[in-house]
This record gives C-alpha cells, structure tokens and sequence, in this order.
C-alpha cells in the first residue's frame, strides 16, 4: 500500500501570509493534478475516458487547465476556462478528455480584494471562517447523477444482474453517470464544450473572514462522504491531522470497502488535497 507524504509551501495569498499543505496520491490511473502560486491554488481531477487507451490525455488536458488557470489570474475564471477548453484535443461524442475543477483565488477590484472560489462537479473548496462557521463551495449537481446511477445498479441486480455486469451497465447505459454528463439539467465538467465555462459554481469570500481553506478532489473527501475516516470538511479543516496522516486511513478504508461483496464503489481512487492556513 502506498503511503503518503504531504508537503508544505509558504506563500502570498489575497495580501497575507499563508501556509499550504498538500498531499497527492495517485491510483491507478493517475488523473488528479493540482498546482499552487501566489494568490492561487488549483485542483483537477481527470475523468476516466471510454476508450482506456485515452488515458494520457486526459492527464495532459487536466495538467492544461490547471497551467491555464495559474497563468491567468488577472482574468476573469470563464475566459480562463474557455481558452483552456480550446485546447481539448477532442474525441468522438462523450469521449473527450475532460476533467472537474477546484479553484481558490484572490481576485482584484475597484471595491477591493477578494478570494474566488469555484467548483465544477465534485471537485470542492471548504473554508473555515475566523467565526469558526464553514462555507462550502460544492457543485453538487453531480450528486443528482449518483443517485441515478445507483438506481441503475441496483434495478440490474434485481434483474439477476452479477455486481460486475451492473457495473458495466452503469458504464455504458443511456442513464448512467457518464451519459448524464455535459447535459441540460444535469452536471458539466470541462471537456471540449465551451459552455461548460460557465457552469461552475463560484463564491466569494471576504480574505478578512478566512482561517483555513481546503481545495480537494473526490478521492480525498470520500473521507467523509463515503468512508466514515472524518465525520465531515470541517474535521479535514482542522490541523490535528495531516493530510498525509487521512490520506493513509482513506487508503485504508477503500481496501476494506472494496471487500464488500456487493461493492458499487470502484476501488481506490487518485486523492489530492490542498491546506491553506492564513
């Protein structure tokens, strides 16, 4: 079993001091990539093509983006994502390179500076206010997805499906997860779609109120929302632990999970994780 090793880098963030902690742990198919600058951190989370031999690109269209975005903090987040969805090599229909989205940054104004966070399918940034209160920047819409998916799964066991054969019609049928994807109603991630610019949820903060932030894709807040490793964002806010330290108990966890003789969940996925502590 791997095991993890976090890092920290001091840095500027929105005019003050801050320390960023991050672990990255791949899995099997590596598609997670992140990247931290002054005043920006990022985080993408590649999302498994069709075709497997595809794979490559997708870890180079998440690497893009995230470079597009640290590049360009003096734009606007949707002209920044539009350039980086121009250079999505493309595919057949749902076949593209594509990846989610987490973006903490601070954003200069007439009225001042403020932190812009932003989110695209489940890909989240948490911030722990100097109140102690958390604000969650979560595009939850793929939420709605799940739940349609698992209706598919489990109606195929009904059927007399085996855990495997409903996994693969969760894959490859018209109302699974995939195949929802990039759709009105439903979830955007970016692709090759230029109207996926404007789907991510994005909220802004007072730099003033910020204690702590936390940008992290899936594999690292199934912690939480399916392993039961923390009881939810505001104990992965808390410095008790480091990042190392959950990410080896998520490790852990999705080994005894993936035991399960009925195991929708897919096994261990790529965790990456970014601690900002003001």
């Amino acid at each position: 079993m791997n095991q993890a090793r976090s890092w920290n880098q001091d840095l500027s963030f929105a005019g003050r001091r801050t320390t960023v902690e991050g672990v990255n742990l791949p899995a099997a198919k590596d598609q997670d990539r992140y990247g931290v600058a002054t005043d920006c951190v990022v985080v993408t989370d590649g999302v498994t093509p069709l075709d497997p031999a595809g794979g490559p690109a997708v870890q180079r269209f998440a690497a893009d983006v995230v470079a597009t975005v640290l590049a360009g903090n003096d734009r606007e987040l949707p002209g920044l994502l539009r350039a980086a969805v121009a250079q999505n090599p493309g595919g057949a229909p749902g076949a593209a390179p594509a990846c989610t989205l987490g973006v903490a940054r601070a954003v200069r104004a007439a009225a001042g500076t403020r932190i812009e966070l932003a989110s695209l399918a489940d890909t989240a940034v948490y911030v722990r206010r100097r109140d102690g209160s958390l604000l969650t920047c979560l595009d939850d819409r793929v939420s709605g997805a799940e739940a349609r998916t698992t209706g598919i799964f489990y109606r195929a066991l009904l059927d007399g499906a085996s855990p495997e054969q409903a996994r693969r019609a969760v894959a490859t049928g018209s109302g699974g997860r995939r195949a929802q994807r990039n759709t009105p109603g439903s979830y955007w991630v970016l692709a090759d779609e230029p109207a996926a610019a404007d789907e991510p949820v994005v909220v802004h903060v007072d730099p003033a109120d910020v204690e702590t932030m936390l940008v992290c894709s899936d594999g690292f807040s199934r912690a939480w929302e399916l392993l039961g490793v923390l009881a939810g964002p505001e104990d992965a806010l808390e410095a008790g632990r480091t990042l190392a330290e959950v990410t080896d108990q998520i490790r852990t966890a999705e080994l005894w999970r993936s035991r399960s003789p009925w195991p929708l969940f897919g096994g261990p996925d790529d965790i990456t994780a970014l601690r900002l502590q003001f």
